[in-house]
């Protein structure tokens, strides 16, 4: 049996192509790449940084709803301010008037 060479450029380059999701299968259902070695643990490593990826996006998606958020809540309370001081500009206006 010759020995396969192959960098781990050259292999995360085929799961690439393959996608996450096939590679996903192949490493778990089929046992494509074995249950140990080195194309086992590139391929884990390889699903790892995906997962890892996607969560970081996932993260970063979240922080930015949550800015999103806040700006939202800080126009409302500068929107209130100024319906508030209208308001009690007019009254104190009206107090004023009660006074001359």
């Amino acid at each position: 049996m010759a020995r396969e060479t192959f960098t781990k450029e050259q292999f995360w380059s085929e799961l690439d192509a393959l996608g996450e999701e096939d590679v996903r299968i192949r490493f778990s259902v089929t046992k494509q790449f074995g249950d140990v070695g080195p194309k086992h643990e590139l391929a884990k490593l390889w699903l790892s940084d995906k997962r890892e990826a996607r969560e970081a996006a996932s993260m970063a998606k979240i922080r930015r709803d949550v800015r999103v958020d806040r700006y939202i809540a800080i126009a409302a309370i500068i929107i209130a301010a100024i319906a508030a001081h209208a308001e009690i500009k007019w009254l104190i206006s009206l107090v004023i008037s009660w006074l001359s």
